[in-house]
């Protein structure tokens, strides 16, 4: 028969073995192979080529897993990514990743520390990839912590009751120790990966078939967060789901807008503000800043923070003691008002939030939109702070 080249889609899945430096991870790995090096090289990047099958005949099983696993049983290749190198590895590309294996010295609790953030870089290395390319075929990383070198541990260096809230918090399973000197709970430990994999994968066609049956968007894009209810104008303290702008008013058609007058001449010297009633419609004519503040009227703003999602770097700027709003205070990268077009512009009566955001990062930072690419709604609130009484629509 004609030889053909293997493609992705012919190899098995990948389960990945991570961890900070010098945590067992490839003993963990011989072992599964039936090999034990006391002393293994130090790995650098990626290594691949262990491949693990399990099948319900297999000992050490717990009963759920025997019930999900099919009657061929399943097929993997685990891979381990080292920590020795200072800079964050990524997952291998164009393969299928399911679930991580994060290793931690369970001697050591700086090693525990260090693999929590290895577990954070890596989930949002996952959400990264799903959020900015927009792919719902790729499942949620199943993630199980693991303790090795049990036989060298002199007590808890985590306690029991730690282990169980940073597992429930975070949503991971927790394998029990391990030795790779004597073998213990080695196997029971990818066959719980293996298992919190197939319970990821349940999850997600549960979820899909609910989305298929009421043709809603993805549940990643539902989400609210709660707000201070001394700090809010709405009845339910929740803010509005990504990408869902609520306070944008609708483009007109014909080039009209819905108030022909500013009040004062203004002469284009001072922007101008849509003043908003409590459904956020507009109540009167455009008014500056320093008149919406004085009079304590409702008006739109943005808020924008510059981020780097794998190393939690935020940019922070704090306003002036001059400020017309929060003098003193920390806030976000940049924040200003919508703007009211006025009778001109588009035919719309002012700039849709996200051209605000654009031109705040331009006016405030310097920074022109093509450097960061785009800018993403994240949701949006209603905030009340003495006399200044925002509709705020949050972007990174």
């Amino acid at each position: 028969a004609e030889r053909r080249e293997m493609t992705a889609e012919d190899l098995p899945p990948v389960l990945l073995v991570v961890g900070p430096r010098g945590s067992g991870k490839t003993s963990l790995l011989q072992c599964l192979q039936g090999v034990c090096n006391s002393a293994p090289r130090a790995t650098i990047g990626l290594e691949a080529g262990v491949f693990y099958h399990v099948d319900s005949e297999q000992e050490m099983l717990s009963q759920r897993l025997r019930e999900r696993l099919p009657p061929q049983g399943l097929d993997f290749e685990v891979m381990e990514i080292g920590g020795k190198e200072e800079t964050h590895r990524e997952m291998p590309r164009g393969r299928r990743v399911l679930g991580l294996l994060v290793c931690y010295d369970s001697c050591s609790r700086e090693s525990f520390q260090r693999a929590c953030h290895v577990l954070c870089r890596h989930r949002m290395d996952r959400h990264m990839e799903l959020s900015g390319l927009g792919v719902a075929s790729k499942e949620p990383l199943a993630c199980v912590f693991c303790p090795t070198k049990a036989d060298l541990a002199e007590g808890e260096v985590v306690s029991e009751t730690e282990l169980k809230e940073f597992a429930v918090s975070n949503c991971v399973s927790l394998a029990e120790p391990t030795s790779a000197h004597s073998g213990r709970g080695i196997r029971a430990a990818f066959a719980t990966l293996v298992e919190a994999v197939l319970e990821v994968g349940v999850d997600l066609r549960d979820e899909r078939a609910k989305l298929a049956a009421a043709g809603a968007r993805p549940a990643a894009q539902n989400w609210s967060l709660p707000c201070d209810s001394r700090r809010t104008l709405d009845a339910i303290h929740m803010t509005s789901p990504r990408g869902f702008r609520p306070h944008e008013p609708a483009r007109r058609i014909g080039g009209g807008a819905a108030f022909q007058g500013c009040g004062d001449d203004n002469s284009g010297k001072v922007p101008l503000i849509e003043a908003l009633d409590s459904k956020g419609e507009p109540c009167c004519e455009p008014r500056s800043l320093a008149q919406c503040l004085g009079s304590g009227l409702l008006h739109r703003a943005v808020h924008l923070w510059i981020c780097v999602p794998r190393s939690g770097a935020l940019l922070l700027r704090k306003w002036s003691r001059s400020a017309a709003k929060h003098p003193g205070c920390w806030g976000p990268t940049s924040h200003t008002e919508i703007h009211s077009y006025g009778h001109g512009g588009d035919g719309h009566a002012a700039e849709v939030s996200s051209q605000a955001a654009e031109r705040s990062l331009s006016e405030q930072l310097g920074v022109d939109i093509s450097v960061v690419r785009s800018v993403q709604h994240c949701f949006s609130s209603r905030i009340l702070e003495g006399n200044c009484k925002e509709l705020v629509d949050v972007y990174l």
